[in-house]
């Protein structure tokens, strides 16, 4: 049984035509069960029985969540290579919201979308002027700036993300290796500036 059909039957006609008419944010398996659900309610037949009266196991329902939250990762050489959520929001919270502002706007550049650019950008250069002067204030204490950096992150993983690219938009996952090293020498090269101003 395809794992998306159980959970598509609760959509509206209206969300499901939705997912029909952006075929290229979702997998084959979904667009299938959308089709199907779809002929079966304007044909007037109602859903299989085993579909309404299955119950997973706890481990088999944990996997196909899993699954279902990674369905917008492909192996598809045509699709775009982006730092994944979750990457950018580790780079904001260690690195800064600057860092994370700089891997969102290298996918957008990636998805072509300038004008998500330059919100985004913006948004990172006056998040991080209003995280230096709140940190000068308190005098840079840690879990504070840890918290706030959080708090940008998840609005560009979160917000924006959804907004400028779309939850289930399906790319290849970006190695964040290089990226990791080019923020690790920008912070100590600032450490070290900081360090000799002292």
């Amino acid at each position: 049984m395809n794992i998306y059909y159980k959970t598509l039957l609760k959509k509206t006609d209206s969300e499901l035509e939705n997912i029909l008419l952006n075929k290229e944010k979702y997998l084959p398996d979904a667009i299938y069960a959308a089709e199907s659900i779809l002929n079966n309610r304007k044909n007037g037949i109602e859903a299989p029985q085993e579909v309404l009266s299955v119950k997973k196991s706890p481990r088999e329902s944990e996997k196909a969540l899993s699954l279902e939250k990674k369905s917008f990762l492909t192996d598809n050489p045509n699709a775009p290579q982006l730092y994944t959520r979750s990457t950018i929001m580790i780079f904001s919270v260690f690195f800064g919201v600057i860092f994370g502002t700089a891997l969102m706007v290298y996918n957008l550049k990636q998805t072509h979308n300038k004008r998500g650019i330059i919100f985004v950008l913006t948004f990172g250069i006056l998040y991080f002027i209003l995280l230096s002067i709140i940190a000068d204030i308190l005098n840079s204490a840690f879990f504070v700036v840890l918290i706030l950096n959080s708090f940008g992150g998840a609005i560009l993983t979160g917000i924006f993300w959804s907004k400028y690219i779309g939850k289930e938009f399906k790319h290849r996952r970006k190695s964040w290796i290089y990226a990791a090293l080019i923020s690790l020498a920008i912070t100590s090269c600032l450490l070290l500036l900081m360090l000799w101003a002292n």
